[in-house]
């Protein structure tokens, strides 16, 4: 029996890990452990655990590797105490595979253990570009550690290759984001009422900013730039969910509470979880700010999305994204453009570069099946060896 270990470091990623979980530890080839860390272990362990134990799924490990500060030197520290921390269970499990997704530095920790334990890894949304975050470099070098690559595009299936991966290990099966809303069961708008405590409007706006940690604009100054143009409309339903556990943090998420205590049609939510967000997502008039929810999800509930400053830079778009900078006039434009009558006619039959057919299914297969014997000794892939 392979005994694999899922590695979720947020809220994000489980959501979207979860239902390669879910068939994972259906599996009978399969022995599962569930290992949480990162932001799991500060913000909402409780709700991840539940859920997790809801599901059947009871082995869980947990690696306590977040210092209580969103500063460089605190966030440095942390990566360190989490390779301490995944040096000590993978002695102990000595797992035959380890699947992580995307890019935070409590990825990075786990798979550089792997690399020096000689333990194959699994990624998932490798081959992506984020200019304006550090996680860019993360997930590159994530990539090269890893022996079995996931990818949501053909182009980013082509960056791996280009980055020296085996194209026989690297596999386009799409967005598990977008797999996730479709197999979700939406609640209702006058249900999200009810159990959010909230009211929408006329206009609702569903927001996200994270911090912009390679960006040229202070992250502050953006949100401040994004806030003044919302507050320019006075009658809309503005829905922010929390930042990420990253340098500067703490001072957006004052900035965004601070924010909404002025005016009782915005709301703060610190973790809406999968379905409250998806039916959120399905019932707001566009989502604004710089997560990729924006740009992976969003398209394929026809629901239109302005991407803001940096952060995203580089990542493949479907034509429901606007693109704009840090700038209140210019992100004034694109709330106009976005929440006009054609621009929401045109996204109906926007197509989502990201959207496959049974990406978890897949995935599953993939990592049952797969010959681990000498994975682990990679060749570089030169890229005149690819045959046109």
């Amino acid at each position: 029996m392979r005994k694999i270990c899922v590695v979720s470091g947020s809220r994000a990623d489980y959501w979207l890990l979860k239902p390669i979980i879910l068939k994972l530890n259906q599996s009978k080839k399969i022995s599962l452990k569930v290992v949480l860390t990162g932001a799991h272990l500060i913000t909402d362990e409780c709700q991840i655990w539940d859920d997790l134990n809801a599901s059947g799924i009871t082995d869980i490990e947990r690696i306590d590797c977040v210092i209580g500060s969103d500063k460089a030197v605190a966030v440095t520290k942390s990566l360190g105490i989490g390779m301490i921390g995944f040096a000590d269970l993978l002695h102990i499990l000595s797992p035959d595979l380890v699947v992580v997704l995307g890019d935070r530095y409590e990825i990075l920790a786990a798979v550089t253990a792997c690399l020096l334990f000689g333990i194959p890894v699994g990624h998932i949304h490798g081959g992506e570009v984020t200019i304006g975050a550090f996680d860019d470099a993360i997930r590159h070098s994530v990539t090269k550690m890893s022996h079995l690559h996931f990818v949501s595009t053909e182009k980013y299936r082509e960056r791996v290759i280009q980055l020296g991966e085996n194209p026989d290990n690297i596999f386009n099966f799409g967005s598990l984001g977008v797999e996730n809303i479709k197999n979700t069961v939406l609640v209702s708008k006058e249900a999200l009422e009810k159990k959010l405590q909230m009211k929408f409007q006329k206009i609702n706006i569903l927001i996200t900013f994270h911090p912009v940690t390679l960006g040229t604009v202070p992250s502050v100054t953006a949100l401040n730039e994004l806030l003044h143009s919302v507050s320019k409309i006075p009658d809309a339903c503005l829905i922010f969910t929390s930042p990420n556990v990253d340098p500067e943090g703490k001072l957006l998420r004052g900035r965004i509470i601070d924010f909404v205590e002025k005016n009782q049609r915005r709301y703060f939510f610190e973790s809406l979880g999968a379905t409250n967000y998806f039916s959120m997502l399905k019932q707001v008039d566009c989502v604004l700010g710089n997560s990729s929810s924006g740009i992976i999800e969003a398209p394929s509930l026809g629901v239109g999305s302005i991407n803001i400053g940096e952060r995203q830079d580089g990542r493949e778009m479907s034509d429901s994204v606007i693109s704009c900078a840090p700038v209140s006039d210019e992100i004034d434009d694109a709330l106009k453009r976005v929440l006009s009558n054609d621009f929401r006619s045109s996204i109906c039959i926007a197509d989502n570069v990201h959207e496959y057919d049974q990406t978890s299914a897949k995935i599953t297969e993939i990592l049952e099946r797969f010959p681990l014997k000498k994975i682990t000794q990679k060749k570089f892939f030169d890229l005149d060896r690819i045959t046109k």
